[in-house]
């Protein structure tokens, strides 16, 4: 599940580095917001969502990066379900 999930993630990512560098600067992050539907109130948050995924603050986001926040996203939501399916 992980394995799938990291290569979920990857296509994403790939979709989201409009300029091929493997990595995804501030703008792209922005765009993939917008692309996702997510509209940020303005700009700190937008830049504070960086820096969350940005874990080793060298101003972008690495695969690897992306990755381990969006498979780590995915478990904890994959959690509440099945606790939430419990109390029932």
């Amino acid at each position: 599940m992980v394995e799938d999930l990291k290569d979920l993630a990857k296509e994403q990512f790939m979709a989201f580095d409009t300029n091929g560098d493997n990595y995804l600067d501030a703008e792209e992050y922005a765009a993939a917001l917008k692309e996702m539907g997510i509209h940020p109130e303005n700009m700190t948050k937008v830049q504070n969502g960086f820096k969350y995924f940005d874990e080793n603050d060298d101003g972008k986001i690495s695969l690897q990066e992306f990755q381990e926040l969006f498979v780590a996203s995915a478990q904890q939501d994959i959690y509440k379900k099945a606790n939430k399916k419990m109390r029932l």
